[in-house]
């Protein structure tokens, strides 16, 4: 990992997952921000309930979005 990222980040990081846990990942799920639960993945956050919590949240932000975008253009 550190060939790919700075070691001050990586440290960063790993003490953010550590410290907000799940919490973090259901949040970042819906960030547009697509590293992040990458990174939880080589921090080795790995669990069944966990992956289940992250794809439920970002099947909810997609259908958001999508429905958003639809009402925007179905109206002109």
């Amino acid at each position: 990992i550190f060939k790919y990222f700075d070691k001050k980040n990586v440290k960063k990081y790993e003490k953010f997952f550590k410290k907000y846990g799940q919490s973090a990942m259901i949040i970042m799920a819906v960030s547009p921000i697509p590293y992040l639960p990458t990174l939880a993945g080589v921090f080795r956050m790995t669990s069944p309930i966990l992956i289940t919590k992250v794809l439920v949240v970002r099947m909810i932000r997609h259908v958001v979005v999508f429905l958003f975008w639809f009402y925007i253009l179905t109206q002109f």
